[in-house]
């Protein structure tokens, strides 16, 4: 009986992780250089004007944007956005005037600590190349990947610290009742 629970377990887990990257794969935005694109006459380009360039996914989140202008951005509510390898779940924190004053991507949760030590490893790892693309070196030495032990429930224990203007990107670990993630914590100071 202990085998079945086990093995039902590890099923739900690859069933889940494989439902992840079929709807991060479905999500994703069509490139806007597509063949279709290519094709297009550019003989009189030079007499038109330049049309703005329309920003996709985190880029074109702005902080101090309402919740509607938020939603228009197209996020699928409770469907990962593809970022890195992974999809992540995006979820934006708002002030008391309905300001958005941070963005939490949250990576898929794990249920025990072997997939903690395997799973989670990699989406920690992919959100650490995926901010260090963007901005660089981390502000402080960053930390090793911590044993689940050492999570207490219910806190984020940050590993890294990025800094671009008013804005702090902080990638960490939680263990929420025995659910472990990956989760990345942006926010805007001049907005608290």
């Amino acid at each position: 009986m202990n085998f079945v629970v086990k093995k039902s377990g590890f099923i739900h887990l690859v069933l889940t992780c494989f439902l992840w990257c079929c709807v991060s794969f479905i999500s994703c935005k069509q490139d806007p250089k597509s063949s279709v694109n290519a094709t297009a006459d550019n003989s009189n380009a030079a007499n038109q004007e330049e049309a703005p360039k329309k920003r996709f996914g985190l880029d074109a989140v702005d902080f101090g944007m309402s919740p509607s202008e938020f939603a228009a951005i197209g996020f699928p509510e409770g469907y990962p956005v593809p970022l890195g390898k992974y999809g992540y779940k995006i979820v934006p924190v708002y002030t008391k005037r309905d300001e958005l004053r941070a963005i939490v991507i949250k990576g898929l949760p794990t249920t025990d600590v072997k997939q903690y030590t395997t799973f989670t490893y990699l989406i920690w790892e992919d959100l650490i190349d995926v901010f260090t693309l963007k901005y660089g070196k981390t502000i402080e030495e960053p930390k090793i990947f911590p044993p689940a032990q050492y999570l207490k429930d219910g806190r984020l224990l940050f590993t890294h610290e990025w800094q671009s203007g008013d804005k702090t990107i902080q990638l960490g670990l939680i263990n929420d009742k025995g659910s472990y993630s990956a989760n990345v914590f942006i926010e805007n100071k001049s907005y608290n």
